[in-house]
């Protein structure tokens, strides 16, 4: 693997709360972290949550009542491989939500 290059894939509830990107052929991307703007909430109506193609990366929902904490944190790094990607935040209430994914994009090799 070559490194080629740094990507910062950022999701705004306001402008648009879903978003699609490509990673290119022959180009994989490793999430290094990703950042969200919203600690776990307790409210169940504005639970911050971000969505990777459709599946939770980071879910914040906490339980005062039972002293519980139902947050869900995806393990990083991870890798993605070429093709479309869908971001997707939650937005409620016209209330902001931000999230940035952060990458290093790697171009395939062969020895």
């Amino acid at each position: 693997m070559e490194l080629v290059g740094v990507r910062n894939i950022s999701i705004n509830s306001i402008e648009n709360s879903e978003i699609t990107f490509e990673v290119d052929e022959g180009i994989i991307l490793k999430v290094l972290s990703f950042t969200h703007n919203c600690a776990p909430s307790s409210d169940s109506y504005y639970v911050p949550w971000l969505k990777l193609n459709n599946e939770y990366l980071y879910y914040g929902k906490i339980h005062y009542n039972y002293g519980t904490d139902n947050s869900v944190e995806a393990n990083v790094p991870f890798y993605l491989s070429e093709g479309t990607h869908e971001l997707k935040i939650n937005s409620y209430n016209n209330n902001t939500f931000t999230a940035t994914l952060y990458a290093l994009e790697f171009k395939l090799t062969t020895p």
